[in-house]
């Protein structure tokens, strides 16, 4: 890992989908308000205990989703900050924090433009039915039933709400990260943050 620490954000898909695999089929139940849509859901969870294929459900395009989606967002970022780095003809911790800022709002940017359709994917298939309300047994055909049913444009629904918040929240994590880095390694406050 620390030869190449951006393979960090490959192993958290792991841990990532049993609750929000809930959290969708909560939401996408039918019920008026969200104490009947959790009564609602509790009888899903017996079958769903039962197999591990159930609890797992988009386990699959979740871990593809992260894995390309992350090694992207650190690539980006890696190589807009060497960028940085080599047009102004500076060492990493003399550049000012805001330009971190900017080169993680951009990397954030590129994260969900291009694993957006992968969080479709995985979307449908986690608040899918079960039984014979099940539409989606497989990935494959999750992809081939959105493709038919909406294009590109199926395969990009809902893009506006998760970029919204990409560039201030990929732009304060970085940036920070970045600060927090340059204070231990003792090479004091970047300009922009001196009081």
């Amino acid at each position: 890992m620390k030869e190449n620490p951006n393979s960090l954000g490959s192993i958290e898909p792991a841990a990532n989908t049993v609750m929000p695999q809930h959290r969708t089929q909560i939401q996408t139940t039918q019920a008026d308000n969200l104490l009947e849509r959790i009564i609602d859901h509790q009888g899903t969870l017996p079958p769903l205990l039962g197999s591990i294929s159930g609890v797992y459900r988009g386990q699959a395009v979740t871990i593809l989703r992260e894995f390309h989606g992350y090694g992207v967002w650190f690539a980006v970022y890696e190589g807009l900050v060497q960028h940085v780095v080599k047009m102004e003809g500076k060492k990493r911790s003399e550049i000012e924090s805001w330009k971190f800022a900017v080169c993680g709002g951009l990397a954030g940017e590129l994260l969900w433009l291009l694993s957006h359709p992968l969080d479709v994917i995985k979307s449908k298939m986690q608040s899918d039915g079960f039984g014979n309300d099940q539409k989606y047994k497989t990935m494959r055909e999750a992809i081939r039933q959105t493709w038919r049913s909406g294009g590109v444009s199926g395969l990009f629904e809902g893009i506006g709400p998760a970029l919204l918040p990409a560039v201030p929240v990929s732009a304060g994590t970085f940036a920070t990260v970045e600060v927090r880095k340059m204070l231990s390694n003792g090479d004091g406050m970047p300009e922009t943050l001196e009081i």
